[in-house]
């Protein structure tokens, strides 16, 4: 699948008032039952193609521990290697965004480039 391309997703609390998250941020496929889908990417490679999921997950469900309030102001992040979930072998100019489910929100498009 080519070499690691770790990407960070930062999920901020920009309200006033508290928020409770689901702080896990498990990556998975759109195709997960709703209850595992908590962070999705969307990648589309050189050809402007949408590059399918290619990894394995098995993560179950949320637990309530999984939880936890955001304080207004507050951040939180968490890495992903993307080459773990596609196939980013080809050269060339690629776009990936998030889709965080549990916080009905979708990050702006980012490109990237692999020679």
């Amino acid at each position: 699948m080519g070499d690691s391309l770790v990407v960070t997703l930062s999920l901020a609390n920009s309200g006033s008032e508290p928020v409770v998250v689901n702080a896990r941020l498990a990556a998975n496929t759109p195709h997960a039952p709703a209850t595992s889908r908590e962070v999705m990417f969307e990648v589309e490679g050189p050809a402007g193609q949408r590059l399918d999921f290619q990894a394995k997950i098995r993560i179950g469900p949320a637990r309530p521990t999984d939880a936890r309030v955001l304080e207004p102001g507050e951040t939180i992040h968490q890495q992903y290697d993307l080459a773990r979930f596609y196939d980013l072998g080809s050269p060339g100019s690629y776009r990936a965004r998030a889709l965080v489910e549990s916080a009905a929100l979708e990050s702006q498009w980012v490109t990237f480039t692999r020679e």
